[in-house]
């Protein structure tokens, strides 16, 4: 008699938004406490839209640490699941002064997630 396997389970939201954030390829990204929607849904079809508010060290300006600071988001929309992210980058990441931003203005670092790679891409860009 031959055992049936059983299919994988679905790896939930939660899951999913953990991994990626893990791939995110600097090493002191660190979540503020702020977030905004919920994965918590009820059936997997639902539509969800969930971030999480973020900051690292993205280099330095002669002595001066340049600190990004953004959202990593979670949407799915009619069954598909994306993951993006969006930082901003200034000196001491004092974002909301103009003179300590290091980006032009209405450019960050954005990044989109692949699910099947579990690998990110990231870019400079205006928004």
């Amino acid at each position: 008699m031959t055992a049936t396997q059983q299919p994988a389970p679905t790896p939930s939201l939660q899951d999913i938004f953990d991994q990626a954030l893990e791939a995110i390829p600097y090493p002191d990204l660190q979540p503020t406490g702020i977030t905004q929607g919920t994965l918590d849904v009820e059936n997997n079809e639902e539509d969800a839209e969930y971030s999480e508010e973020h900051t690292f060290t993205a280099g330095t300006l002669l002595d001066e640490p340049l600190e990004a600071g953004g959202w990593v988001e979670l949407r799915r929309e009619d069954g598909e699941v994306y993951i993006s992210a969006f930082f901003g980058v200034a000196r001491h990441g004092n974002w909301n002064d103009k003179d300590a931003q290091v980006l032009p203005e209405y450019h960050a670092i954005q990044g989109q997630y692949d699910l099947d790679s579990k690998s990110w891409e990231f870019w400079i860009g205006a928004y």
